[in-house]
């Protein structure tokens, strides 16, 4: 178990709130094909399966969701370039190469990327050229929290994580996130919606 902690520690693999992605696929129309290059458990997959979208599972480590293809999205090999062309990337990745994975999507050809972070991704002055170069088109703030536990927290038997030490469940996370929506060659301005469980 401490092994899988330091690899869920390593790959920043946080599950995203099925809640965050059911209602997100209410508001943005995607293109017919999607692509997951973060899978992880298969959250997004299976809720844009469950919407009719054919959806590509891919991640660097199996983490259990169904039909999931081994892939490093940041590596040189490229090897779905003529998956991603045109479509639509649908995705939560690593906080710290969220801008690379972006990059990586654009390159490859795709029409729309959705991308799930912390609302503070759009802080620092680090990113001002990453801003400059790839504006969202709309940032959809989740307006109720969603909290997004690390994979190797256990839930207990009523369905909640809790710490295994001492058996106390975990509260939510008084962290903000949200869907950050780009489009291929978009300048305009942003524009900032809240998003509701229902």
């Amino acid at each position: 178990m401490e092994e899988f902690e330091k690899l869920c520690r390593k790959l920043e693999h946080y599950e995203t709130p099925k809640w965050a992605v059911e209602a997100i696929l209410k508001k943005v129309i995607l293109t017919e094909q999607v692509i997951d290059p973060c899978a992880g458990t298969g959250v997004l997959t299976k809720s844009a399966l469950d919407d009719g979208y054919c959806c590509y599972p891919l991640d660097i480590y199996d983490f259990g969701c169904d039909r999931v293809e081994i892939y490093d999205w940041l590596s040189k090999e490229n090897k779905f370039n003529w998956l991603v062309r045109g479509n639509t990337v649908l995705m939560n990745p690593p906080f710290s190469k969220a801008c690379e994975f972006i990059e990586k999507s654009f390159e490859q050809g795709a029409r729309k990327v959705l991308c799930f972070q912390r609302f503070s991704w759009l802080e620092s002055k680090d990113r001002r050229e990453f801003w400059n170069k790839y504006p969202p088109k709309t940032v959809h703030l989740c307006a109720e929290r969603a909290t997004c536990y690390r994979h190797d927290i256990p839930i207990n038997a009523r369905g909640k994580r809790y710490n295994p030490e001492t058996g106390k469940e975990l509260s939510s996370s008084p962290t903000a996130h949200a869907w950050f929506e780009f489009e291929r060659d978009y300048n305009g301005s942003m524009i900032i919606e809240r998003l509701y469980k229902d």
